[in-house]
């Protein structure tokens, strides 16, 4: 089985279970990059609110609100904020669901809305 093979499998078996595809890097689509662009520019996105969108946009696979807490050393109550804030706003989005690398337990993953 070739590389191609087996990430085409695997993607259409994360998809069948609901997970977000492992295999596909994150992309951005238009409409939230320029809601993320007019954010900044107006001055409504805060400081942690783009810690957390940077953070998330430059990892491979999504991201648990833990594994954020982690990364960017700041309070689980900031991340879970900032987080609520940048979906409310269409930036990011919860994309499915798998076992936290920090917790263990099953929770929701966020990625950069595409």
């Amino acid at each position: 089985m070739t590389t191609e093979e087996y990430l085409e499998i695997k993607q259409r078996v994360d998809l069948k279970i609901g997970a977000c595809p492992a295999s596909k890097p994150q992309g951005v689509r238009d409409t939230s990059m320029h809601a993320y662009e007019r954010l900044k520019r107006t001055g409504a996105l805060g400081r942690q609110e783009h810690m957390v969108y940077e953070y998330v946009a430059r990892q491979p696979q999504p991201v648990t609100r833990q594994e954020i807490n982690n990364g960017l050393k700041i309070g689980i109550n900031a991340v879970t904020g900032r987080v609520n804030s940048l979906i409310a706003h269409d930036i990011l989005e919860e994309c499915g669901r798998r076992f936290c690398s920090v917790t263990g337990q099953n929770v929701n993953i966020i990625r950069v809305k595409i």
